[in-house]
């Protein structure tokens, strides 16, 4: 069977945050690493990264379709320079969520799999060293998509 219209968005997210390189003309390497429900602590060799968790919402007003809002929690984690200093990290962090709302921007319909996606609100930047990982940023977007009703996959 195939995936599910929320997995195939899913993998579009994870595919798309993973190409913010600057091999492919973004300021970071923030998608070096990117996850989604990842629980077990990120560790010097999984940074830079990017921690996504998805939630879904509903709305049963459509008759013959449902809307279905795809909220999507994002944690940006960087390292610290090789000083273990983190100087002109609300810089770096600035860079990163500029990068990640350009890719969001690039295509917000996800190839046509949703209606569209909700700019993403109000970023944090909250650099705070926990066990030498820094957590560095919290982001939040909406992807809009429809399914007809009792089927997630159409």
């Amino acid at each position: 069977m195939a995936d599910s219209k929320r997995q195939q968005i899913v993998d579009k997210i994870k595919a798309r945050f993973g190409a913010i390189l600057q091999e492919n003309g973004y300021a970071t390497d923030i998608g070096k690493n990117v996850y989604f429900w990842r629980t077990v602590a990120l560790g010097q060799n999984n940074l830079p990264a990017i921690i996504c968790r998805d939630r879904l919402r509903t709305d049963w007003g459509t008759i013959g379709a449902w809307d279905r809002y795809l909220d999507v929690e994002i944690e940006m984690y960087l390292k610290p320079d090789i000083s273990g200093d983190f100087d002109g990290a609300d810089y770096v962090m600035r860079q990163v969520l500029a990068d990640l709302e350009t890719a969001v921007g690039s295509d917000v319909k996800w190839d046509d799999l949703a209606e569209d996606t909700h700019v993403i609100e109000n970023p944090e930047i909250d650099i705070a060293a926990r066990d030498n990982v820094y957590v560095a940023a919290l982001a939040r977007m909406t992807v809009e998509y429809q399914t007809l009703p009792w089927n997630p996959y159409q």
